[in-house]
């Protein structure tokens, strides 16, 4: 199935970001996909569906997937560390890998037993 989609989208280029968004307009042959390419043109130009009052009626929302997925990471070992094992754990907190203070870590999670880090996660 992969290699069918390859070959069917041979001649597809990708788009950089900040390069412009292709133009395209609605024919008869590209009618079943005009939902999927105004929706591609709203991602590529990162914009959202607006709540004004208008003629398209529009039921969507965008997500962060990288964030929610750390969220969620962090949330479920915060739980499952703090309920199993004891101790405090911080989520997204600032530490430093040098004395200048310019090289920035932030793990997902930072678990501490009586004040002393015992572990840290970073789900990346």
């Amino acid at each position: 199935m992969l290699r069918r989609l390859l070959r069917d989208f041979a001649d597809a280029s990708s788009i950089g970001r900040g390069d412009a968004v292709p133009a395209w307009q609605p024919t008869r042959i590209n009618v079943r996909y005009y939902t999927a390419l105004r929706l591609a043109e709203l991602v590529l130009r990162a914009t959202s569906a607006d709540h004004d009052v208008g003629a398209v009626a529009v039921s969507a929302f965008l997500l962060d997937m990288a964030q929610l997925f750390e969220d969620f990471v962090t949330v479920a070992l915060c739980e499952v560390i703090e309920g199993q094992h004891g101790g405090r754990v911080v989520g997204q907190s600032r530490h430093y890998l040098d004395e200048a203070g310019r090289a920035v870590l932030k793990p997902d999670i930072v678990w501490r037993v009586g004040g002393e880090v015992a572990g840290v996660v970073d789900a990346k």
